[in-house]
Order: structure tokens, then C-alpha cells, then sequence
């Protein structure tokens, strides 16, 4: 049976089997756990409930045992039948224990998005409560670049044909579902649009998203040839998209060193959604109901963020 005091013992395992380290794991326990008693006071103290508040069977796993749980599900990816023969327990406990931590997650992961305060300040036209007498000189924001970018997932082709046939991406040929993340040059992701079918094209998902209106303005916006039309919808804005050759129309010497230059900063966006991906959960087809997939991106997102942000303020220490 895999326990925490086992897999603890193992760091390299358990970094393989969780997606993330053991120095990580007790900062996000400690963020879980008063979200998680909050979602238990609710639950026992329900209506509907025929017990009193601590009447029962007490449950095997605490929420060490639960989060260690959810995060070898979303690491691996197993099913959930796979998943309790791990922890010694019944598919049915696997689902039961799992769903509300990963909507804890979710919450925490939601949390980390945004744009810097200074940014948000300069989108409000305002200045900060705690301003002095005097204006001070314009706040800007510490981003520079915002980039955007949308990655696909296969899912199992759906059973209505209105359904299906929205998800059908001729891009790759494949049921799939599409999600933009919008990250700023160090590669920390700032926006997540809500999911959509395959077949919708990434420019139009950005302006369902609205992420230009959300975006501080003194920040340059890039994208990948999907984005092309995005200068239009930003004239106010500094944008930088790839040249496209077209029939006997090949792309010039500056053209291609553009493009060079362009791939070379847009990166960091690829980076992290290899980083996104080390949870097989994203990366194998997606198995469960179309419905829970915002949740898990959310979830991961704020996985990823925190290391991120953690491994930047390293770097920013004298």
C-alpha cells in the first residue's frame, strides 16, 4: 500500500509518482488544509445529514493521505480503479476522496492568476488608495511581453454528433480539446481561458476570451502564425506575429531572422506547457467528463505557478 511515510523516504519517487517535490508538498498542504476544514464543516453541518458531526465511520486517509492521492491521479493519470489498488481503497473512495481536493486546488490555482497590482491599477485608470498628496510618476507594470499561445489535448471522440463534430480538429485530426494560456517573458502564466472544442481557431478564441481587454496596455503582445489578425483587434498595442511565406512569395533574409528572434522569446510559453504536461492527466487522452477539465487546468496551473515563482524569487535574491 503506498502511504506518505513510504513514498516520503524516496524523493526521488515521489517527485516521479507526484509531479512535484517534497519540499513543495507541506507549502501546499498547508494552503489545502483550512480550505478543505472549511468544505468538511460545510458537509457535516448540512440539512440533509441523519448524523450528528462526528458520527460514523472514520475515514482511512487524512488530507495528507488524500492530496498525496490526488496528486499521483493527475501525475499518472491511472484509473481510478488503478489508483486504489495503490492506496488500498475502492474506486468509488478514490472518486469521493479526490474531486473536492482538486477543487481546492483549483481555487489555489485560480488565485495565482492575474496581472501584477501595478498592472491592474494602470487598467483601472486609478491610482492606489494609500496615493500621496503629490501624483506620483505613472505605475508600470513588471511584465514586459504578454504571449499567447493554445494547446490541444485528445479527448474520446463524444457520443452526440453535434458534440463530436465540434470537437473534430482538422489541425490534428484527432477529437481534441483547445485551451489558451496567455504567460509573460519569464514564462509565469497570467491568463487561462475557459476550454473549448477543437474545432474553434485560436484567434477566435482569443477574442471569446477577451484577453486583449485584460491585458495592462503598455505590454507588447506576441503569438504563433494561428494568431494572425491579432495586430487588428490590439491597434493600440505593439504586436509581434511570424511571417508566413505564400506561393511564390518565400520569406526574405530579415523576414526568417524575425521569425528566429520571435521563436526565441515565445519559448518560454512552450516551456511551460511542457512543464503543464509532466501531468499525464493533460498529456494522455482525456478520459473523463468534459465538464471537470477547466478544474484540472486550473489545478496545474497553480502547481506550476508556485514553483515558478519561488524559483524566481531565488534568483531575484542578492
Amino acid at each position: 500500500m503506498l502511504t506518505y511515510e513510504h513514498l516520503s523516504s524516496k524523493p526521488g519517487a515521489f517527485k516521479s509518482m507526484t509531479g512535484i517535490t517534497l519540499e513543495e508538498f507541506q507549502p501546499l498542504l498547508e494552503e489545502v488544509q483550512p480550505r478543505f476544514d472549511a468544505v468538511e464543516q460545510q458537509r457535516l453541518k448540512r440539512e440533509q445529514r441523519k448524523r450528528a458531526p462526528g458520527g460514523g465511520a472514520k475515514p482511512r486517509w487524512d488530507l495528507r493521505g488524500r492530496l498525496l492521492m490526488t496528486l499521483v491521479w493527475l501525475r499518472l493519470y491511472l484509473t481510478c480503479e488503478a489508483v486504489g489498488v495503490l492506496f488500498d481503497v475502492d474506486k468509488g473512495t478514490v472518486s469521493r476522496y479526490t474531486h473536492p481536493v482538486l477543487l481546492i486546488l483549483r481555487d489555489l490555482g485560480a488565485d495565482t492568476l492575474g496581472w501584477p497590482e501595478e498592472a491592474q491599477v494602470l487598467l483601472a485608470g486609478e491610482e492606489p488608495n494609500d496615493a500621496p498628496s503629490e501624483p506620483p510618476p505613472p505605475p508600470s507594470c513588471p511584465d514586459m511581453v504578454a504571449i499567447v499561445d493554445a494547446t490541444e489535448q485528445r479527448v474520446e471522440r463524444p457520443q452526440d454528433h453535434a458534440t463530436q463534430k465540434a470537437h473534430y480538429s482538422g489541425k490534428k485530426k484527432a477529437h481534441t480539446r483547445k485551451t489558451q494560456i496567455v504567460v509573460n517573458e519569464k514564462g509565469r502564466v497570467r491568463s487561462v481561458s475557459d476550454s473549448v472544442p477543437g474545432s474553434v481557431h485560436d484567434l477566435a478564441l482569443m477574442r471569446q476570451s477577451q484577453v486583449s481587454e485584460q491585458m495592462p496596455p503598455e505590454l507588447s503582445a506576441m503569438g504563433d502564425s494561428g494568431y494572425q489578425g491579432m495586430q487588428d483587434d490590439m491597434p493600440e498595442r505593439s504586436v509581434a506575429l511570424p511571417y508566413r511565406a505564400t506561393r511564390g512569395h518565400p520569406l526574405t533574409p530579415e523576414q526568417k531572422l524575425h521569425n528566429h528572434e520571435l521563436s526565441r522569446i515565445r519559448i518560454v510559453v512552450e516551456n511551460t506547457l511542457a512543464r503543464m504536461k509532466v501531468f499525464r492527466v493533460l498529456r494522455d487522452a482525456f478520459r473523463h467528463a468534459i465538464e471537470l477539465y477547466d478544474s484540472i487546468i486550473l489545478a496545474i496551473v497553480g502547481i506550476v505557478n508556485r514553483r515558478m515563482d519561488k524559483q524566481l524569487a531565488r534568483l531575484s535574491t542578492p
